[in-house]
């Protein structure tokens, strides 16, 4: 639980994936019920928010939609230079958040940290410290050492794209002009390269691992 004095702040999310956003949400709505928690799907919504709202932490995508924050950064560190900027990846990309460190950042968690990294970087920033997981200081990956990338075809991209939009398979299949039953193949050699069973596990193994 995080401690008493820190539970009304306002925190802003700003992730496009909605996976990582409600896994948020929901953490925060637990540990703390009293913080106002906003969140951002593009730059354009996080600028307005930012300037409509005085919020203590940002959470903020490195890959964030078609936008890379290390082109954008610098601007808002010197626009609130009194929020604390937390990166958060899907890897661990060190070289990017060693220049968002640079930018005035205060730390970096990965999107595949468990929630006790989230809550443990809140309290380490809003007391004035930078934060950074522990495998990432040791100079480690964020990931697992057994986990490898999963390779896919074009088509399979394709499909894995609309999965994560939310498609149907006959939305899918009309975009890419192929029947159903060929969709649902691709959706089948998904799971099994993704060693999953269902929609949601899909979506959110695909997202952690750099896809969408």
């Amino acid at each position: 639980m995080v401690a008493d004095a820190l539970l009304d702040m306002k925190i802003a999310i700003a992730d496009d994936h909605n996976l990582i956003v409600n896994g948020f949400m929901e953490l925060l709505a637990v540990e703390m019920p009293q913080a106002s928690v906003y969140t951002a799907r593009n730059k354009r919504e996080l600028l307005d928010l930012l300037a409509r709202e005085p919020i203590d932490i940002l959470f903020q995508d490195i890959r964030f939609g078609r936008y890379d924050a290390t082109e954008f950064m610098q601007a808002i560190r010197d626009e609130f230079p009194s929020m604390k900027i937390v990166a958060i990846s899907a890897y661990s990309e060190r070289d990017v958040v060693n220049a968002l460190v640079e930018q005035g950042v205060n730390g970096y968690i990965s999107k595949a940290d468990a929630g006790n990294e989230i809550l443990a970087a809140i309290e380490a920033v809003q007391d004035g410290k930078d934060y950074f997981p522990p495998d990432f200081l040791a100079g480690g990956s964020a990931w697992p050492t057994e986990a490898r990338p999963v390779e896919l075809t074009g088509r399979e991209k394709e499909v894995l794209d609309a999965i994560i939009e939310g498609k149907t398979i006959r939305e899918t299949a009309d975009e890419l002009f192929l029947s159903a039953k060929t969709i649902e193949s691709y959706r089948a050699a998904l799971f099994a390269k993704f060693e999953v069973t269902n929609v949601a596990s899909l979506v959110r193994k695909a997202i952690l691992a750099g896809y969408h």
